[in-house]
């Protein structure tokens, strides 16, 4: 995937460039870990909210539009500190002459971008956190899953007891996909949010053209994909029946719209890479010596 190509790129900056060194001005970062109660917690909060979601019909709705804004958001934040800092450049007429250097105009702009982001420790933190996150409360559902599984199928009980823990492993079937999807949004919205950065401000040294350009493109794709996979999600509903009323019909529906996710976001940032390399006027070799750091 490249995501992860770019990715790792972004987390492995090249800390010895002058340009990165220009903008990247603070210490660097303690490598993030945990202490304490903190998987213990998450635990409990993943088996409460799926407690909860089951009880509250609104709330995974809720739920859903929390996660997604919040990745969003945090994106747009990342996305216009990025082309403010590259039209900043730009305005004192310093950019043209650090586009001079031998990385030529891609890897100054990729620089400059990936130097303010190292600046924030949110960057550090939030990625670490959410697949930290995603991976203990992931965990928590499919054991929770697999016990009520077998309570199903080896555990004697009225028939009303049956149907609702099929409900819930429908559910938690359900609520698996969801932390994927948020898994992946995470990381696909800030690379998306750093790309679309660095294109918005190419041909323009108004730092305002820039800011609207950098917030319109980047909700405009986000929207787009929330809005196809959930589509995604609510057509899928009728085929599913047809393969089963019950578990797979239900991971059918969950795989189908995830796939379709995935898909859509892998097809964006190719496009959006392809993009920055034609307008920033990088050749090949430019290309592959960024792209190399994730090999490096």
């Amino acid at each position: 995937m490249l995501l992860w190509r770019i990715w790792r790129s972004m987390t492995h900056p090249p800390r010895q460039d002058p340009v990165f060194q220009r903008v990247f001005s603070a210490p660097r970062l303690q490598e993030p870990r945990i202490t304490g109660l903190f998987i213990p917690w998450m635990m409990m909060f993943a088996g409460g909210g799926l407690c909860w979601a089951l009880t509250f019909d609104w709330l995974p709705t809720l739920l859903i539009v929390a996660l997604l804004s919040a990745n969003t958001i945090f994106g747009l934040w990342g996305g216009t500190a990025v082309s403010q800092v590259i039209v900043a450049e730009k305005e004192s007429s310093r950019y043209s002459l650090l586009a001079t250097l031998p990385g030529g105009t891609l890897m100054t702009s990729w620089a400059m971008g990936l130097a303010l982001l190292h600046r924030r420790p949110a960057f550090v933190w939030m990625p670490f956190l959410v697949r930290l996150g995603a991976f203990i409360i992931g965990l928590t559902l499919a054991l929770m899953a697999c016990m009520t599984f077998f309570l199903v199928t080896y555990g004697p009980g009225p028939e009303s007891s049956i149907v609702a823990n099929y409900r819930v492993i429908q559910q938690t079937i359900a609520a698996c996909g969801l932390v994927a999807i948020f898994f992946f949004d995470h990381f696909y919205s800030i690379v998306t949010a750093v790309l679309v950065g660095i294109i918005a401000p190419v041909d323009v040294i108004n730092r305002y053209e820039a800011q609207s350009r950098t917030i319109m493109l980047f909700l405009g794709t986000q929207i787009t994909v929330y809005v196809v996979t959930l589509l995604v999600f609510i057509a899928a509903a009728p085929l599913a029946s047809t393969i089963s009323d019950g578990i797979m019909g239900a991971g059918f529906r969950v795989l189908l719209t995830v796939g379709v996710y995935l898909l859509q976001r892998e097809a964006l940032i190719r496009w959006l890479w392809s993009v920055m390399c034609q307008r920033l006027n990088a050749g090949t070799p430019e290309v592959d010596d960024l792209l190399a750091i994730t090999i490096g």
